[in-house]
C-alpha cells in the first residue's frame, strides 16, 4: 500500500484505522450531509500494479471513518486541499458536504464541496 497524501503526521496505529479498518463506512451513504473531519488519507487501494485506484478515507470529528474510491469525489477533495494549501490566509480545511449527482449517461456519482 502506498500513501499518496495525508492531512498531517500519523503513526502506524493511525494509518491502520485509515487504511485497514474493517469498520470503515461508505462515503456514498452520507450524501447530503456535512462532514466535520479531524484528518484524511489518500492511498493506493489497487488490486494490481497496472491499475491505480486512489481511495480517500476521512476521520470525522466523532471518530467515524468514511471512505470513497470514487475518482470524482477523490479529485474534488484533492482540489479543495490544494486550494487551501495555496491560500495565504491560514484557514484550515475541516468541513465538506457530500453531494450526489447523475452523469449525462444516467449514472449516479458522488462528489464534495465546501460547506
Amino acid at each position: 500500500m502506498n500513501i499518496i497524501a495525508k492531512s498531517n503526521d500519523m503513526n502506524v496505529r493511525d494509518l491502520y484505522f485509515y487504511t485497514m479498518n474493517p469498520m470503515v463506512e461508505k462515503m456514498v451513504d452520507r450524501a447530503g450531509e456535512t462532514i466535520e473531519m479531524d484528518g484524511w488519507v489518500v492511498y493506493d487501494g489497487s488490486d494490481s500494479p497496472e491499475k491505480v485506484r486512489p481511495i480517500l478515507c476521512v476521520k470525522t470529528s466523532s471518530g467515524t471513518y468514511l471512505a470513497s474510491n470514487s475518482a470524482t469525489f477523490v479529485k474534488a477533495f484533492q482540489d479543495i486541499v490544494d486550494l487551501f494549501n495555496e491560500s495565504a490566509d491560514g484557514e484550515s480545511f475541516t468541513r465538506f458536504k457530500v453531494c450526489k449527482g447523475v452523469s449525462k449517461g444516467g449514472r449516479e456519482f458522488i462528489t464534495c464541496m465546501l460547506d
